[in-house]
């Protein structure tokens, strides 16, 4: 048998001491041995072994493990490592002489110490007398008829003394025939010989080769068969095409076949134009594949199917009853750089479509180090494979909900076709004035097949099959067209050119106004459809859109974007000059944090606010529901990433309640990548342990401005967060890129919530706009303060009393200035206030926005015996100038109910939830004597 893992996946348990297998019971016999090859190595060479532990254990009558053997640096019977094949022999004590065991191998790596492990030609029990087995069959894999070939089979002597004689078979496992078949060499004892057997195919087509071999006396006939190998001969005018035309390549695990999972299933489209012909019969596949050590795998499934799909970016499996399986079985993986071939059991007759590739795999084991050479496609947007693959058994097969992953790349991919008779279009595509159209597509009709013409019009199409045929052309700009039957014959050269009608070019036009008729001035204009256009309104909210392909039978979507408004989206019909005006809806944003300043005399308190900023958020501010993570930290948590050039001022998130507490909620800014997602390794700004309140609007204002080209807020709480997640609604749509959570820390990854769910996370920005986000396709300037189109607002303002555990909130006035002043400051009462502001807009208004909270006292502190005892008051705190000194410290209401007591005073006591009135204070010093003091609050 052959083992191999690496010493990272898990830690020894009393199961299991490290990395390693047990096997199933063993009848030991009369001389029990145990003995077996491996190989412990690191990328630098062999594996320290004063970083490793191995055991090798066998279980006893008892069913318990007794440790036969360890690997440990002091030990007499140790051995070194040294990083290639070395073999282990052990002899097992007496006492399991004829015994029914298990055995245990395993390896460990200390503390986080990595190396790669492999262990091979496992042999446990007595040696028989005269038994050889056969291990793995390996050799070619692509042949051809008429060409002889040379294999090699691993046999195996498992007796101590040589055997004599005996012979090995090779037969095709498909048909049972026996291929060929040669004498065997004598085998060495507890040996390895690699005998050679040499074969002429004479058929084209799919083997699967297997060895037997055969000697009269040998004392175990159930070892004598090898591993498969699948091989395909090929036919005689087999052509080989190979698909690498991507942008640059890497090495992958994932696809085509994951064995580094319990389940996958993997689908890859190929267009026509690479396999390069619309008939023909592909009788195999082959990728290209690095391993460190051989394997032979698992069984796995290949099918093929054909679409009129041109990718699969829409994330979709195409349907298993659409495709044919060509291939079940097992694959030998040789060492180093190979190519892995999968003949196909039934060629497949290829009709001229994409041909999507599925690959399924189900196991219960899986393998680490299976590399294949992966291309990425040179768009960015082309998607070419789909993947679902899981280390939990049930997450791919039977799972309506498996998560599949779209990939921008293609494995190297060579296949093995025969064409037929075929020849070659070409042409020539015009426009009505006979000018070349470049760019436009020509199809062979009934097939995707295809090129593209150049700047002079013209397309070459090869692989063609013989017979009548048409071509189908689009090109942008210019209605769809399809040409008259031509005749390609056998290596010929057919001709068929079409002329194109274009479309007709019209304007759109009009004007951006708000709920009052006035024309907004900096609104970015998308058109997008059969073509995509783009302008900006001048100060008076005009737009023109000149150019725009009509009658093509396409919506266009317009959307207008406007850092004040609400973004605005509306499908319109172009099939004449159009002119359409459009009003915009006012985002009610909020007023900058307020602040609140009390008069040196104490009479009045001046509360003062900046004007609205731009309001950066996804939420519709109605809390669905609220998440968090239960063992949080500063780098779990939540965020909402905004495509805006912003300098951002204040930041805002809503949290709902935590009956065990939050925890320190803690604020972070990312920049962002140039696509658009949150760059981890570029945090522009950090603030930790920031004030908060539940079931409300937390606002945080900068202690200075933020300068960034796109950025995310985040939130984390070192605590149980419970912040608000909102549905989306019409002015706030979901999109992928919005929201991203990091629930392993932000140091790991960010993950998009499109993951969790549609939902958008409570979190808002403010701040001023500095011009289009640098990966926008529009280019704009900066939105002024004083643009065009701009709502004035007017603004309540409220006095908030703050008590024990509520807050209540009394209207005091409604100002259009920003500021105001609380002249009945000096008949409040001594307590807790703050001040929230509103921002109203006709019928609208904004969230509140919560100035600091003041502290109004008039408490004081008089002795009622003679001793102060170092006593006094700091605002709502009782203050003790020698705690160390103070025995007790007692305190009590006039009715005589005692608040508080405490043998272990602290140097600050706060007051402020002990209501109004008188307090009384009694302080008794380590020598008994007592203090009392009134207090008036």
């Amino acid at each position: 048998m052959a083992w191999y893992s690496t010493a990272s996946y898990a830690e020894p348990t009393q199961d299991l001491p490290g990395m390693g297998f047990k096997t199933n019971y063993v009848k030991l016999g009369e001389n029990p041995n145990i003995s077996f090859w491996f190989k412990a190595y690191t990328n630098s060479g062999a594996a320290d072994v004063n970083q490793m532990t191995a055991t090798v254990r066998v279980s006893n009558d008892e069913g318990e493990w007794d440790e036969i053997w360890s690997l440990a640096p002091d030990k007499t019977d140790s051995i070194s490592i040294t990083g290639d094949w070395q073999q282990l022999k052990l002899q097992l004590p007496e006492k399991y002489k004829g015994k029914t065991a298990r055995v245990c191998i395993a390896f460990y790596a200390k503390e986080s110490y990595d190396y790669n492990l492999m262990i091979d030609d496992v042999l446990i029990g007595t040696p028989p007398s005269n038994d050889a087995a056969l291990a793995i069959l390996h050799g070619p894999t692509m042949a051809n008829p008429g060409k002889e070939q040379t294999y090699t089979v691993e046999v195996v002597n498992n007796s101590e003394t040589d055997i004599e004689g005996g012979k090995i078979i090779v037969s095709d496992d498909f048909t049972g025939d026996e291929l060929t078949q040669v004498n065997c060499p004598k085998l060495a004892g507890n040996a390895t010989t690699p005998v050679e057997v040499k074969w002429t195919p004479e058929r084209a087509g799919a083997y699967r080769l297997i060895a037997t071999y055969h000697n009269d006396g040998d004392a175990d006939e159930a070892n004598n068969t090898s591993s498969q190998l699948n091989i395909v001969v090929l036919p005689k005018d087999n052509r080989s095409v190979i698909d690498n035309k991507g942008k640059e390549w890497t090495g992958a695990m994932r696809l085509p076949v994951d064995f580094n999972s319990y389940e996958c299933i993997n689908q890859t489209i190929y267009r026509a134009s690479d396999i390069g012909s619309n008939k023909g019969t592909i009788n195999s596949i082959a990728y290209l594949t690095a391993l460190k050590t051989p394997y032979y795998s698992d069984n796995f499934k290949l099918y093929v199917a054909e679409t009129d799909k041109d990718d699969l970016s829409d994330g979709v499996f195409i349907p298993d009853s659409e495709f044919v399986k060509v291939f079940d079985g097992n694959i030998y993986f040789p060492t180093g750089t190979n190519t892995m071939v999968i003949p196909f059991e039934k060629p497949y007759d290829y009709k001229g479509g994409n041909l999507v590739v599925m690959t399924t795999r189900k196991s219960d084991n899986f393998m680490y180090g299976i590399y294949y050479k992966l291309w990425l496609c040179k768009d960015e947007g082309d998607i070419r494979s789909l993947s679902s693959s899981s280390l939990i058994p049930g997450k791919v097969f039977g799972n309506d909900n498996k998560v599949i992953d779209k990939i921008g790349a293609f494995p190297e991919t060579l296949f093995n076709i025969v064409y037929g008779p075929v020849g070659e279009l070409g042409g020539k595509i015009t426009d009505k004035d006979g000018s070349p159209v470049k760019g436009a597509k020509v199809t062979v009709t009934g097939s995707k097949l295809s090129a593209v013409t150049d700047a002079e019009g013209q397309y070459e199409i090869s692989g063609v099959a013989v017979g009548d045929v048409s071509v189908a052309v689009t090109a942008h700009g210019y209605r769809d067209a399809t040409s008259a039957v031509s005749t390609v014959s056998d290596g010929g050269k057919t001709t068929i050119n079409v002329s194109l009608e274009a479309y007709p070019k019209y304007t759109v036009k009009g004007k951006f106004i708000n709920d009052e008729g006035t024309g907004i001035s900096n609104v970015a204009i998308t058109l997008e459809g059969y073509d995509k256009l783009s302008a900006i309104t001048d100060n008076n909210g005009n737009y023109t859109i000149p150019g725009v392909t009509g009658q093509t039978g396409v919506e266009y979507v317009l959307t207008a974007e406007q850092p004040y408004f609400y973004t605005y989206h509306n499908q319109i019909s172009v099939n004449a000059d159009l002119s359409k005006d459009f009003e915009l809806d006012y985002k009610a944003g909020k007023a900058q944090q307020p602040t609140a300043i009390v008069s040196d005399d104490q009479k009045s308190c001046s509360v003062s606010w900046g004007i609205p900023l731009v309001e950066y958020s996804h939420d519709s501010g109605v809390a669905k529901d609220f998440v968090g993570w239960q063992n949080a930290g500063e780098q779990i948590g939540a965020g909402a990433c905004f495509k805006q050039n912003s300098e951002i001022n204040e930041v805002s998130f809503y949290v709902g309640s935590a009956p065990a507490g939050h925890g320190k909620f803690n604020v972070y800014i990312f920049g962002l990548l140039p696509d658009g997602k949150p760059n981890k390794n570029n945090i522009l700004f950090t603030a930790k342990d920031i004030p908060y309140v539940d079931n409300a609007w937390t606002t945080y204002k900068l202690p200075y401005k933020v300068k960034a080209d796109g950025f995310m807020v985040f939130i984390t709480c070192d605590g149980f967060m419970n912040i608000g997640v909102s549905e989306p609604t019409g002015e706030y749509p979901f999109a992928p890129g919005q929201c991203y959570y990091a629930g392993d820390g932000f140091s790991v990854q960010f993950s998009d919530m499109q993951t969790y769910g549609n939902l958008h996370f409570m979190i808002r920005a403010y701040g001023k706009d500095l011009g289009a986000w640098k990966g926008s396709e529009l280019s704009r300037g900066p939105v002024s303060e004083d643009f065009a189109g701009r709502k004035s607002a007017t603004y309540d303002v409220y006095r908030l009393t703050h008590e024990y555990n509520k807050i209540e909130a009394e209207k005091v006035a409604s100002v259009s200035d920003t500021k105001w002043t609380d002249a009945g400051y000096a008949e409040l009462e001594p307590g807790r206030y703050s001040y929230s502001v509103v921002a109203k807009y006709g019928s609208k208004e904004s969230i509140e926005s919560i100035s600091q909270i003041i502290d109004k006292t008039s408490t004081s502190v008089s002795n009622v015996n003679s001793d102060d005892a170092g006593v006094s008051i700091e605002g709502d705190d009782l203050v003790l100038s020698c705690p160390e000194l103070i025995k007790e410290v007692t305190i009590a209401n006039v009715s005589g109910v005692i608040l508080v007591n405490t043998h272990s005073p602290e140097a600050r006591i706060s007051l402020r939830d002990m209501g109004k009135g008188v307090l009384i204070v009694n302080v008794k010093n380590n020598n008994g004597k007592n203090t009392v003091f009134k207090v008036v609050r």
